[in-house]
Formats: structure tokens, sequence, C-alpha cells
């Protein structure tokens, strides 16, 4: 977003033109027996993990392309899944208002994290992979101690349900997107609501920042895929799309591409510059409920309501770079963290261990 003024709108208009490329399909990938909610890789793209209606949580190994591990542990349908950024552990949202917390390769859950009074709708864990967020039907967003298992923060403003969540690459701010037609950023030292960003006509669905942290991107019902400054809250660029409800908007590492539905059944690549559409994919046969890059750059993994996860090649003009190291910022203390002790479970800054 360097080159575009933030005076100066841009609003583009997602359709197939004739330098769009439609993406190649590698895998088609089927365990679950109802729609696939949510999917992520793990941090070395080795791993797939998924969550469905079935109340099932798939890990999925990619050399094999078959499940290494299949977990049923929620009493309900699974609406998000995450990953650690070490890759160790992953963080469950279901329907049944609980998050699990599981260590990839073991059989059942770390913990089982209470306290909403109605579905979970999003999970997002820390940068320093200490934290969950978790968003609720509840309308509240909770920040919980992995250490120990407690809320660190119930996070009180929105006036719908809260429908996705995810944490500034720094970890100081998070980002929540909800029916009641805003964005809200929050301080997550304090808990309170640094800026209110509106403009969105129906549910925002979806929110994420990109890698430097100084713009969100939106999708929501309005049909609209949206990016705003963070710094001001002003929308500096608009999508407009074909499908109902955009339940997902992924940003590439690079921070040049968005990836989100621009139909029902269609996954698009755009341009984060100028909303070009530069290459769809193509091959669900029902609504697209997730999608997400491959951390090494080369793929993208996609969950829908045909009851499949699939993958994607990135064609070779567009994958991405590997990251550089994030800018480190001073050692927090323990008011930074929300005047917790990392030391108050079993082990300084480890979770515990999963029982067999």
């Amino acid at each position: 977003m360097k080159n575009t003024s933030l005076t100066t709108l841009i609003i583009a208009l997602a359709t197939l033109g004739a330098s769009a490329q439609v993406g190649s399909q590698l895998h088609v990938l089927r365990e679950h027996s109802a729609y696939v909610n949510c999917v992520a890789f793990t941090p070395d793209s080795i791993f797939v993990v998924s969550g469905g209606y079935d109340q099932k949580i798939v890990v999925w190994d990619l050399e094999k392309l078959k499940p290494s591990q299949v977990h049923k542990g929620h009493a309900s349908f699974v609406n998000s899944i995450c990953v650690s950024p070490d890759g160790k552990y992953m963080a469950s949202g279901g329907q049944d208002k609980t998050v699990m917390i599981w260590e990839i390769g073991k059989k059942n859950p770390i913990r089982t994290l209470y306290g909403h009074e109605y579905g979970i709708m999003s999970t997002a864990f820390s940068p320093d992979g200490l934290s969950v967020a978790s968003a609720s039907a509840d309308k509240t967003i909770r920040i919980w101690n992995l250490i120990n298992g407690l809320t660190r923060q119930i996070l009180l403003g929105h006036e719908d349900v809260v429908n996705d969540v995810c944490f500034r690459p720094d970890g100081r701010q998070l980002a929540s997107a909800s029916a009641d037609e805003t964005i809200k950023i929050w301080n997550t030292n304090t808990g309170e609501i640094v800026r209110t960003i509106t403009g969105h006509s129906n549910w925002v669905q979806s929110v994420t920042y990109s890698p430097d942290g100084k713009y969100l991107v939106s999708g929501s019902g309005d049909q609209t895929i949206r990016v705003w400054e963070v710094a001001s809250g002003q929308q500096v660029l608009k999508i407009e799309v074909e499908t109902f409800l955009s339940n997902t908007v992924e940003v590439s590492s690079d921070g040049k591409y968005i990836l989100s539905e621009s139909e029902d059944d269609v996954v698009s690549l755009f341009d984060f510059q100028t909303g070009a559409e530069l290459c769809r994919f193509v091959g669900h046969s029902n609504w697209v409920e997730d999608a997400v890059f491959s951390p090494d750059g080369r793929q993208i993994a996609t969950s829908a309501a045909d009851n499949t996860v699939r993958l994607w090649a990135l064609p070779e003009r567009y994958q991405i770079k590997p990251p550089s190291a994030p800018d480190q910022e001073p050692d927090q203390t323990p008011e930074d963290r929300g005047g917790e002790q990392p030391g108050n479970g079993p082990e300084e800054g480890r979770l515990p261990n999963a029982p067999e």
C-alpha cells in the first residue's frame, strides 16, 4: 500500500480479466463427513490441520496425503483452528463454547478453556505463543494465559457476534470483526479499545493484519473486501466481489497479495495495492469456508462446505519468498503482559505436557 494515497480511495471490481491465471489444484483431501469450517498450516508447511461440522480435527500429513491424526474432543462442530508460532500446539474453537489446546502428535487436549457463554467463532495465538484469543457469539473476546489456563482479559464492546480475531504481528494490538458491522482494535496490555472502524454495511466476517501491522484487511456480507490504515482507521482500498459473505481474508507474508473468496465456491488472489484479481482457484462444489497461504509461499489450502480440504499451487510468479524476522521489541514487564507472571504454570514459559 506504499503507493496508495490515503486521500484517494481505490475501488476494484473483482472480475476475471485476460491476465488473471487459474491456479492448479494439487490434491483433494477427504476425511470429513460434513462442512469443513477451518484450515491452517503448521509453520514448516509439512502438515495441514482442519476442523468441521463433524466435530473432527484432522491433522494431514502432506507428504503421505492422508491423516496422521484425527481428534474428536468437541461436543459440537469445530468453528476455528490455529497453530502456534513454534508449530507444537493448536487451538480449536467449538460451538460447544470451549477452546481446546492440543499438542500436535498427542491424542488428548492439554487444556479445555471454559468461560464463553456461546459458541467460539475464532481463535488466534499470540506471536509469543503464550496466549490465545477467542472470539465468541456471546459478543466478547477472551485472551487466555496458556501457562495457567486462566482468562487474562475479557474484551467488551461489540454489540453482536464476534466473528474473527487476530493479533498484530508485534502482539501489542488485537483486531476483531463483528456482526455489528464494525472492526475494533484493542490494546492487548490494557484491554482498552484503541479504535472502532466503520464502513461496512453488513456483517464483518473476517479480519487480518498486514505483515508490517500497518493495515487491516476485512471481508463482509456487503460483498466487499476492504483495506484500512490502522493508524487512522481510513479505508484505502475496496474490492467488490460476488460472494455473499467473505468468510476468510489472508494477507501473504510479503504483504503483496490478499487471498479471499471472489464467488461463493471460488477463491481469488488479489493485488494488495490495486485490488486487481491476479489468480483464481476453482474446484470446490460448495461455498468456501477458509483459505490460507502455506508458510513456504508455494501453496494455498482451502476448506469448504463440500466436505473437502484442497491444496493448490500458487503460480510461480506469485510464490512468496520467506519473510525476514520481525523487529524485536524490548523484553516485556509483567505489567506489559497484563499483570501476569509467566511462571504461574507448571514450568515457566512452557505449556503442560499432553496426557497420553
